[in-house]
Parts: C-alpha cells; structure tokens; sequence
C-alpha cells in the first residue's frame, strides 16, 4: 500500500514538474 502510494506521488510530482515547465515556457514566449 505505502510504497505503491509513495512511487504514485513520485510520478505525480514529476508529471507536475514537467508541466509548471511547459507553463513557464509559454508564459516567457508571451512576453516576447
């Protein structure tokens, strides 16, 4: 149960990760 929730939350983490990425990247675009 526990593991299988940490390895879980890890995935979610770097899911989130690449799209706070994608945001900062198109919020930069817009200001250009």
């Amino acid at each position: 149960k526990y593991k299988r929730y940490d390895t879980s939350m890890e995935y979610r983490g770097e899911s989130l990760q690449a799209e706070i990425k994608t945001i900062y990247s198109s919020l930069e675009q817009r200001k250009l």
